[in-house]
């Protein structure tokens, strides 16, 4: 595969996606399957999204770096650093978010 000029933007945007949104979600696809399948303990669950979330944020970041690195030539690469921090913060504090208001939403739904 021959490399092509590509601009920060698509560098953070590749890495970003590929490390904080799409490796995670599979990930957590694979959870759920096991949990279903397999109807662990509340502990168990907990810690087996957690290990493979976890491996699937380390798995991303490895596979993005190496796709990047074979397919692109980046001609500022530390210009990438910041913008990918900061878009992933942002990304993971909406996550949060996210599921800090599905647990109220539940306990709304509990409760009233």
């Amino acid at each position: 595969m021959a490399k092509k000029k590509q601009s920060v933007f698509w560098v953070v945007s590749t890495h970003v996606l590929t490390t904080g949104f799409a490796m995670p979600a599979v990930a957590g696809l694979i959870s759920v399957a096991i949990v279903v399948a397999t109807q662990p303990s509340a502990v168990a669950d907990f810690l087996l999204l957690l290990g493979l979330q976890t491996l699937g944020y380390i798995g991303g970041v490895y596979y993005s770096l190496s796709y990047i690195r074979k397919v692109a030539l980046i001609e500022h690469p530390l210009a990438c650093v910041k913008p990918s921090i900061i878009t992933f913060a942002l990304l993971a504090i909406l996550g949060f978010a996210v599921n800090v208001l599905s647990l109220f939403g539940d306990y709304r739904h509990k409760t009233g």
